[in-house]
């Protein structure tokens, strides 16, 4: 392919103006060295910069570096350079030879510039000669350091690019890079997802996918512009989907007080999948071993039973029952139910208050092999909430796409008493107000019931005729023997 000069690139480039939406196109237009950017996610911000930095490159202005919160964001960037060089008229291949170690990914141009993807770590950015992006800023985690290291390229004439969704709330440096954004001396651009969506975000979606589903909200493509009631419903529905909290910080541009939160969105969310939990007739079908938690309660809290299968070294949640002012007989046969899963090897029960009766029954019934009951003291509640929120770093915890768990999981508080204690405590699921954490300390429970698993053998429960007429029709035959008992060979 023949290069294009210098002059053809800048109209092509030009002539591609009009793909842009009005905020993207002012993002494009600004030429000022420092450029920060407060954003709603998913609004085509670093697609945006991709066009820019591409053009920029292919005519020869600067090398470009580029270091986002993690490698997949990065090759996306690359991709996105790569696409916008064929429309452009450029030349453009990744470099196969890359030497140095902070270098992830390197797309050199005919112009003798590139594009570079290099390391999140400060010490990558020093020395850089060239044009710096810092993409999701907000999500590092050495963000002054980071500033630190890559603020001296603009002595040279460099610009420096940052834009982000605020991800850990008001005690950001992003947070404050914001504040003082003036003193810092940065051209400011704030895109929140409402605006996004009245400039044409819902319009341009709709023509890609061909359709708009979330939560209650559906509708498809037919040929023409949104109206504002739609457009408004649109984000109706998004802001419940997510919850208010997430909306207002990630959506919004609105960071939250997250000061003493365990469980923020950003440690949260990647370990979120859609459709992994299922009927309760379809657990009977897990190849992994099955671990339940009952956070039990009778009025003043919600009752609930997790169950999560481990499959390797990760912890997928299978099933979640909510049982809200459920009388306590019931609330033990859902329980049985659970136990009479073959694979269900283990639980964990709440056993402090109301949930010694509980207890004593599930024990009783299932034996103690098989059952415990959990004393929630500070120090056992500091215990389990740590190790899930280590689960959650690993992202070996997975999680429904749910905004009521989602709530209750980021309810979470660490608070230190007066006395200098360490407590765990939960604030208010706006979500659903009847819930205190309490499908958090469920699903903590199933990772207690899975931690340790004693030696024994199992006891077998029975179902009622009835029960066990219905999931005999799942798996005729090994199903009825197992719940009617058996033998070691």
């Amino acid at each position: 392919m023949k290069a294009t000069t210098t002059k053809q690139t800048s109209k092509l480039s030009q002539s591609l103006i009009n793909l842009f939406f009005p905020y993207q196109k002012k993002w494009i237009r600004d030429k000022s060295l420092r450029k920060l950017a407060e954003k709603s996610r998913q609004v085509g911000f670093s697609w945006t910069e991709a066009f820019v930095s591409t053009t920029e490159v292919a005519n020869g202005d600067w090398d470009v570096f580029i270091t986002t919160r993690d490698e997949e964001l990065a090759r996306q960037f690359i991709e996105d350079c790569r696409k916008w060089t064929k429309m452009i008229g450029a030349v453009a291949e990744l470099d196969e030879n890359i030497v140095e170690k902070d270098v992830i990914s390197r797309l050199k141009f005919s112009s003798g510039k590139s594009v570079s993807i290099i390391s999140s770590s400060p010490t990558a950015v020093i020395g850089r000669r060239g044009k710096i992006i810092i993409d999701e800023f907000g999500d590092h985690k050495d963000q002054k350091k980071l500033f630190e290291a890559a603020e001296p390229c603009t002595t040279w004439g460099y610009p420096l690019v940052i834009f982000s969704a605020h991800y850990h709330g008001k005690g950001t440096f992003f947070a404050e890079l914001v504040r003082k954004r003036d003193d810092y001396g940065f051209s400011f651009h704030r895109v929140t997802f409402e605006l996004a969506v009245a400039q044409g975000l819902l319009d341009r979606i709709l023509e890609k996918a061909g359709r708009v589903e979330v939560g209650q909200f559906r509708m498809a493509y037919e040929g023409r512009k949104t109206t504002k009631d739609e457009q408004q419903a649109y984000c109706d529905a998004k802001r419940k989907s997510v919850g208010n909290k997430i909306y207002e910080q990630a959506y919004l541009c609105v960071p939250s007080d997250e000061e003493g939160q365990f469980i923020s969105l950003a440690l949260y969310e990647p370990c979120e999948r859609p459709g992994i939990l299922l009927d309760y007739r379809e657990l009977f079908h897990c190849k992994g071993d099955l671990y339940a938690g009952w956070d039990f309660a009778r009025f003043a809290h919600l009752s609930v039973i997790w169950v999560i299968e481990l499959i390797g070294l990760q912890r997928i949640t299978r099933y979640v029952l909510p049982m809200e002012k459920m009388p306590t007989p019931d609330q033990n046969r859902r329980f049985d139910e659970i136990m009479a899963i073959p694979n269900m090897r283990r639980a964990c029960i709440d056993r402090t208050g109301p949930g010694i009766g509980a207890t004593d029954y599930a024990v009783e019934k299932h034996g103690s092999f098989r059952v415990e009951g959990v004393n929630f003291t500070a120090p056992v509640k500091e215990t389990l909430a740590h190790r899930g929120r280590q689960f959650l770093e690993e992202r070996s915890l997975i999680v429904p796409d749910n905004p009521v768990y989602r709530a209750d999981f980021m309810s979470l508080q660490k608070l230190v008493t007066a006395a200098g204690n360490i407590r765990i405590d939960s604030s208010e699921n706006e979500e659903n107000p009847a819930s205190h954490a309490d499908h958090f300390w469920a699903c903590m429970l199933a990772l207690e019931a899975a931690a340790g698993v004693p030696l024994g053998k199992p006891k077998v429960t029975t179902l009622p005729p009835e029960q066990k007429r219905q999931v005999d029709r799942v798996r005729p035959g090994r199903l009825k023997r197992i719940l009617n008992g058996f033998k070691r060979r």
